[in-house]
């Protein structure tokens, strides 16, 4: 089984799957109950022909309509495609942002507010800066 074989059935089949055959759809009452209380935060290129935005939004209502919608976030990057949420020349702009305040959200808590460092001269944030 290599993981393009086990990605190709789940396209198929439309839900993720265990390891096959049997390729037994894992979006069950009890495996969705254990996901109560997680936040998750979704987000997809808009753009992305690989995985489509409508997946992650079918997870979304899947997710709110069980738990309701308070630790539930779904985010549409326009213009990105499969990987470029990742790797995309202004992904740092565009998508780094949003997944730090969920990271800062779930680890550091509501009230925390990220400070962007004074990037113009890294070796003055990085404490290495030689004065004179």
């Amino acid at each position: 089984m290599t993981l393009l074989h086990l990605l190709m059935q789940m396209g198929v089949r439309g839900c993720v799957t265990s390891n096959g055959p049997p390729f037994e759809n894992l979006v069950t009452q009890e495996n969705l109950q254990r996901l109560e209380g997680i936040p998750v935060m979704l987000f997809s290129g808009g753009d992305n022909h690989v995985l489509n935005p409508r997946s992650t939004d079918v997870t979304y209502e899947l997710l709110r309509n069980k738990f309701g919608p308070d630790q539930y976030e779904r985010h549409v990057i326009p213009g990105y495609g499969h990987l470029d949420c990742w790797m995309g020349r202004q992904a740092y702009k565009d998508v780094y942002p949003i997944i730090r305040r969920q990271v800062d959200k779930v680890c550091r808590g509501e009230a925390y507010k990220y400070k962007e460092p004074n990037w113009k001269d890294w070796r003055d944030w990085k404490g290495t800066k030689k004065t004179v």
